[in-house]
Order: C-alpha cells, then structure tokens, then sequence
C-alpha cells in the first residue's frame, strides 16, 4: 500500500473515531495492523453472530469460518510481499505455520485464543459498536484483507462475505445464525 492510500485510511478512521486510528499510518503491517488484518475474524463473527469472542471459540462452525479468515488474511498479505510482524504472544511464523495445518487442527488456534481470554465475556470492538447503534471499523480490519486482494487480483471470498454481513447487521440491528452465516459463505 502506497503511504498515501495508507495516510487516506487513517484519516477516514480517526474522522469516524476508529480504533483503527489509534495508531500513525504507515504502509506496512506492524504488530496491531498483523491482528487487525489476520485476526480479524474476532471482530467480524461476534458483530454478526451477538456472540462473545468465547463463545466463537467454543463453536466448532464458527472456530472453522475464523480459521478460513484468518488464512485467507495471511495468504493475501503474503501474496502482497508484505512481511507481517509478531505479536508478543503469537510469532508470525508460528502464526503461519498453524494456518498452513489441515483446518481441523488449525482451528484449534481460535479455541486456544478464546480461551486465553478469561470467563467474562468479551464482545470485541465491531461488536460494541454494533450495539451503540455505531458505524463499525469493518471496512478497516476485513474491508482492508478485501481492498488487498482486489489490488493484487486475489479473491477474498471469507472476508468479503463477512464485510457484506457486518453491514447487514449495522442496517438492520439483526444478529445472525451460524447456519445463515454459513449459508452465506457456501453462496460465494
């Protein structure tokens, strides 16, 4: 991403109180723009299920969506010949390995961060959002995997569909089913 289209984005955030803002642009992906972009799918699922990130974790359909995302995620980044950086407890090398495991075993890697959370509920950001009735930083965490892929010719069919769905619940303040969401996800 040239430094300008990052500067523009950052811009558009922080006019509509993103957290997305909370840091200065740049046009690589540092530590908070790595969970941003790959694990992102902890804040899409809980803004369109209502369900706490545990709750996610514990749902074997939805553990299975938040891999896919999150491999689409790192798959288009790398595709992009942007090095993605380590978070303190997750590596990116460790991050990618994992993605790269048949998705049953990956999916364990949603479980394990659920889990990591503690036993109060944990509604993610995009899903705080959608109960004040506000506009969400979608278009910033999936929307940006999305905008990536179209700039390089690569789908995003996982991010596309859960973008698509954000803003569906923002329109109509209606939370979604597992089985809708998937059904959704089987129509790409």
């Amino acid at each position: 991403m040239r430094q300008d289209d990052a500067t523009a984005r950052w811009q558009t955030a922080s006019r509509i109180g993103s957290p997305a803002a909370a840091g200065r642009p740049t046009p690589c992906l540092g530590p908070h723009h790595l969970r941003s972009e790959s694990g992102s799918s902890y804040h899409a699922l809980p803004a369109i299920t209502g369900l706490s990130l545990q709750e996610i974790g514990r749902r074997s359909e939805l553990r299975r969506l938040a891999t896919l995302l999150m491999r689409e995620a790192a798959e288009t980044i790398d595709a992009a010949g942007i090095t993605l950086a380590s978070l303190p407890q997750l590596p990116a090398p460790a991050l990618r390995a994992m993605l790269r495991l048949p998705t049953p075993i990956a999916a364990l890697l949603p479980r394990l961060m659920s889990r990591s959370l503690g036993t109060t509920p944990a509604l993610g950001s995009t899903l705080q959002s959608v109960k004040r009735g506000e506009r969400t930083e979608i278009d910033y965490l999936n929307g940006e995997v999305v905008a990536l892929g179209r700039t390089i010719h690569r789908p995003t069919p996982y991010n596309e569909t859960v973008v698509e769905l954000v803003h569906r619940v923002e329109a109509t303040g209606t939370f979604l089913t597992a089985a809708q969401i998937m059904a959704a996800v089987k129509r790409r």
